[in-house]
């Protein structure tokens, strides 16, 4: 069977051009994943003469070549990561170990270096100044800006009454406080919205969170240069989405959760990169009961294109991270704040009961607080399912030729009875320096590792003591 071929390459930043191809590293590991980080590490003796074209920051980029036996077509695939550690062992005698390992993340973790940032003061689309009448029970000051004064609230001072102003711009509602001065009759306030909302298709949704970080920031210190993202496409459904200092990867995997969008960032033909999404998923539908024609990818032992099979359902997750029975608080304040709960019977009969709180301030009437519960519950009580193994090439099943990262698969469990249907979420790929490789797919869900669960706990153990 035909093998697959590496180059590995640095590129400078700051010129977005390879400057260096690697070709004496002793072992390479790789792991692309979708709408999540990938990761990278390689070895390399400490005489070669490339440990010093090696530096943090610069990006490596995985070039992988296969071709298809059947039409001798080549297939290249590129792999781009960010170089961010550099690693050397040490025996039990001080010595040093021959090699030098570089690690790092793919070209997705520059979507983690950004928070999403509500509009400022000085952001038009963010702030507005209106004129106010004190005592007023409604009032306007243009056919898009419609303000409402509420009841009055305890005064910052005996010199000011304060109203709860409610307003609406362009359909999205938004409440503050603002104090009016004892006996002056009109005022001027300007108002920032406090959540960076958004309503549009998913995947644009998406991509204009990624300009407001990434590309068109107002701050203009946030903006990457290299960096650009696709044009809108208004492919998803339509969702509206608020969001005020969350990381910018994790608001995108969630806006993904409750979508049909997958993303991820793209390397160009000029080096410079770009945020881009995909829908109904990253990838093709090649499942064994796929409509679309497709000719079906199936890896199963029968079929020798299979080994070292692993499945699992795992609940660690949804414990850690997630609920199956939710209190979501609506807007006010202490008694008078709205809460509704949500529960999902069938894992509470599964795992037990898991109780979380999620705030929802943001939701401006029951119906969107309803939403929200619901969407919540869903996305938190869900369980991770998935099946990894080693796979071997045969003429229907070579990573890059029949299929990729994002494609639906199926999987046919040996001795469970099991055809397992789901998308390629991870591909950790081990080759070492004659070309030898190793392809093991994840379908679903990536197992939850304990151990990374028990020392995250262990450390917070250790704080607790640390403040008794």
């Amino acid at each position: 069977m035909n093998r697959a071929t590496y180059e590995l390459w640095v590129r400078d930043p700051a010129t977005n051009l390879r400057t260096v191809l690697i070709d004496d590293y002793k072992e390479l590991r790789f792991s692309p994943k979708v709408n999540n980080y990938a990761g990278f590490s390689f070895s390399i003796h400490q005489s070669s003469s490339h440990v010093a074209d090696i530096d943090y920051k610069d990006r490596l980029e995985i070039v992988r070549r296969v071709t298809n036996p059947l039409t001798e077509t080549e297939t290249r695939q590129n792999f781009g990561h960010i170089v961010l550690a550099k690693e050397r062992t040490l025996d039990q005698s001080g010595i040093p170990s021959e090699y030098i390992t570089f690690s790092g993340l793919g070209y997705i973790a520059y979507l983690a270096s950004r928070v999403i940032l509500p509009p400022s003061a000085t952001d038009s689309s963010g702030a507005i100044t209106m004129t106010a009448t004190s005592g007023d029970s409604t009032f306007s000051t243009s056919s898009s800006i419609t303000l409402y004064s509420g009841d009055l609230v305890t005064p910052a001072s005996p010199s000011t009454q304060a109203r709860v102003v409610k307003f609406t711009v362009t359909g999205t509602s938004f409440s503050t406080t603002e104090a009016f001065t004892a006996g002056v009759t009109t005022q001027t306030f300007t108002i920032t919205r406090a959540q960076s909302r958004k309503a549009d298709s998913a995947d644009d949704v998406m991509k204009a969170y990624v300009r407001d970080c990434l590309t068109a920031a107002t701050d203009t210190t946030r903006n990457l240069s290299f960096f650009s993202v696709a044009s809108d496409a208004g492919a998803d459904s339509s969702i509206e989405w608020s969001s005020r200092y969350q990381n910018l990867l994790s608001e995108l995997r969630e806006i993904s959760d409750a979508a049909s969008t997958d993303f991820d960032v793209v390397a160009q033909t000029d080096g410079t990169l770009q945020f881009t999404t995909y829908y109904p998923q990253l990838g093709t539908d090649r499942r064994e009961t796929n409509t679309l024609g497709n000719a079906p990818v199936i890896f199963a032992i029968e079929r020798d294109n299979i080994a070292e099979q692993r499945w699992f359902k795992s609940g660690l997750q949804m414990v850690e991270q997630g609920s199956n029975a939710i209190y979501v608080g609506g807007q006010g304040n202490g008694a008078q704040r709205t809460i509704t709960q949500r529960l999902a019977p069938q894992s509470i009969l599964t795992w037990e009961r898991w109780e979380k709180f999620v705030d929802a301030r943001d939701a401006q009437d029951a119906t969107q607080l309803s939403d929200r519960a619901d969407s919540k519950i869903e996305e938190m009580s869900g369980v991770d399912t998935g099946v990894s193994f080693r796979a071997l090439s045969s003429e229907s099943t070579i990573w890059g030729v029949h299929y990729n990262l994002g494609d639906l698969v199926t999987v046919r469990i040996w001795r469970e009875g099991i055809s397992f249907n789901d998308q390629i979420t991870t591909i950790e790929a081990w080759v070492d320096g004659a070309g030898n490789e190793i392809v093991r797919p994840i379908v679903g869900s990536e197992m939850p590792r304990f151990d990374r669960r028990f020392n995250r706990l262990k450390r917070n153990d250790e704080r607790l003591g640390v403040i008794d």
